[in-house]
């Protein structure tokens, strides 16, 4: 199934961009669980692989699956374009423990995090500092550049009007049409 935005000019242009750090280390998780999600990243996976036995991710994974609804509150959307991963954790770890524990419902194994939601945050937050340090930081000035490129290149896409160089009823991404 297709999805294709219409935008008037007003909409986009109250369009901002922002980097997050912390969408992108929660994704990875998935990339993790799935290379074939984006092959570009197998030689961080190789690199990294080594590295996870000794971090404790059950529960993060829990509220992170392989695809489908990940846990809201893990990538509060940005409140500057530049966030840096210390302010989007603590974002992270001021969650409502209701909130919290009403988004761990929609996921299965999180019966340990939604029976102490307060203590559950805190676990995770922790996990994601814990697999930042282990498995990402020293590799996010290389996302970070990647993320700016592509950017760059969508932002001049919707200039010209959205499709670039592409073909009227297109499915690529870059395309302004997402494939469900």
């Amino acid at each position: 199934m297709a999805i294709e935005w219409t935008l008037r000019p007003e909409d986009v242009a109250r369009i901002r961009f922002a980097f997050s750090p912390m969408w992108e280390l929660v994704a990875s998780l998935r990339t993790l669980r799935d290379p074939a999600r984006q092959v570009v990243h197998l030689p961080w996976i190789r690199a990294v692989r080594p590295r996870l036995p000794a971090l404790d991710l059950v529960e993060l994974l829990a509220l992170v699956p392989p695809s489908g609804y990940l846990a809201d509150f893990l990538t509060p959307p940005p409140d500057t374009p530049l966030p840096d991963f210390a302010a989007e954790l603590d974002r992270v770890r001021r969650t409502p423990p209701e909130r919290a524990a009403e988004e761990a419902a929609l996921l299965a194994g999180t019966e340990r995090f939604r029976a102490d939601p307060v203590a559950g945050v805190a676990r995770v937050a922790d996990a994601l500092e814990a697999y930042w340090e282990s498995c990402f930081a020293e590799y996010w000035p290389r996302v970070y550049g990647l993320l700016e490129r592509d950017v760059l290149r969508r932002s001049r896409e919707l200039a010209t009007g959205g499709r670039g160089s592409c073909s009227r009823g297109s499915t690529r991404p870059s395309c302004g049409t997402a494939n469900s």
